[in-house]
C-alpha cells in the first residue's frame, strides 16, 4: 500500500520509486483503502507485458548485466528475481 502523499510527490530529485513507477504507468490502482482521515492505495502491475518489462528492468539493474539470459547463471538469476517479485506483489 502507498499513501496519497507519496503518489502526489513531484520532486524529481527525491521521488519515491513506487510513485515513479505509478507516474510512468508501470503500476496502476487496484483499490482505495480509507481509514479515518488516511487514504492509501493498493497498486498492481497492469498486465503481463509490463510485468515482463519490469522483470527485465530490475534484473538488469540488480545484476549490472544487459545480457546473459542464455547462461545457467542468467537463467537462475531470472528465476530468483521472479520469485522475489511474486512475493513482493502478494504483500
Amino acid at each position: 500500500m502507498v499513501s496519497e502523499e507519496v503518489l502526489n510527490a513531484f520532486d524529481v530529485g527525491q521521488i519515491d520509486i513506487v510513485a515513479l513507477l505509478w507516474q510512468t504507468g508501470y503500476l496502476t490502482f487496484d483499490k482505495k483503502i480509507q481509514f479515518l482521515d488516511q487514504v492509501n492505495y493498493k497498486l498492481k502491475v497492469p498486465n503481463l507485458e509490463i510485468q515482463k518489462s519490469l522483470n527485465t528492468l530490475f534484473f538488469n539493474y540488480l545484476t549490472n548485466l544487459d545480457r546473459g539470459y542464455g547462461t545457467k547463471k542468467g537463467r537462475l538469476s531470472v528465476l530468483c528475481l521472479r520469485m522475489i517479485l511474486k512475493s513482493f506483489s502478494k504483500s
